[in-house]
């Protein structure tokens, strides 16, 4: 326990401490993480300001709050909704803090003990499209509209020129693979029309045509057969909400 060190470079930090209970059962940890050490500092003290009472009931109140949304399922449900309610809060704990509508496919890393840090960058941590769109869908169907609407915001800012989007990509929207799958490109859609159904979005543009007409042979993933992908564009107005409902996707 006596080894110090101030930097950690092209490595991993692990940090272990020891706890002297001999005089006392109550102990009061305090971490704070920040790019330099000033913004570490500042972002613990300026976290003590603020009693730990105050803070737990905060926390509390935000979890409620997005809570209140969700549609009850208790007689539906042989667990008094603990299964469900889990689930919904899963699911809200997945989307970014700084990039709203970012939903990232996973919070832990699947094989952790036969893949380190390099062989694992990117993985379940990127946005999945795939993976965004169906976690949006299961928060629309317990009844939160805010949250598939942000990741809808967040699908269009990442949207490519051609209307097709990246299988996967970083937080900040930029593409992790040059690879394109069909049902990256068309979970997207179905997004944009559960919202719609749902009255979030006035109005959908899509061109659905081109995702059914324009193609590439061969299939970038390893679990699904060769054959034609398609890739697609479509538009649509997300600073509308309410109204009228659009015409049928695809239709």
């Amino acid at each position: 326990m006596g080894l110090e060190c101030d930097r950690a470079t092209d490595g991993d930090i692990a940090l272990t401490g020891e706890i002297d209970l001999s005089q006392t059962q109550h102990v009061t940890l305090r971490v704070a993480f920040g790019n330099y050490w000033q913004r570490a500092i500042n972002t613990l003290f300026q976290a003590l300001l603020v009693p730990f009472d105050k803070q737990a009931e905060r926390f509390e109140e935000q979890w409620k709050r997005t809570d209140s949304s969700r549609r009850p399922l208790e007689c539906f449900s042989f667990d008094g909704e603990s299964l469900y309610r889990a689930s919904h809060g899963l699911l809200l704990a997945h989307e970014d803090k700084t990039f709203q509508g970012a939903i990232v496919a996973s919070i832990a890393i699947p094989w952790g003990e036969a893949k380190d840090d390099e062989a694992g960058v990117g993985g379940y941590h990127l946005v999945w499209t795939r993976d965004l769109v169906q976690s949006a869908l299961g928060l629309l169907a317990s009844g939160n509209t805010e949250t598939p609407f942000r990741a809808l915001i967040y699908l269009a800012a990442s949207q490519k020129d051609d209307g097709s989007f990246a299988p996967e990509f970083w937080l900040s929207g930029e593409p992790f693979g040059r690879g394109i799958q069909f049902d990256e490109v068309a979970f997207p859609i179905l997004l944009a029309h559960r919202l719609l159904a749902e009255g979030v979005l006035k109005d959908v543009d899509p061109l659905c045509d081109r995702l059914a007409r324009r193609g590439i042979f061969g299939s970038p993933r390893s679990d699904v057969p060769a054959g034609t992908m398609g890739r697609g564009e479509w538009l649509f107005s997300v600073d509308n909400r309410g109204g009228d409902r659009g015409t049928d996707l695809c239709g």
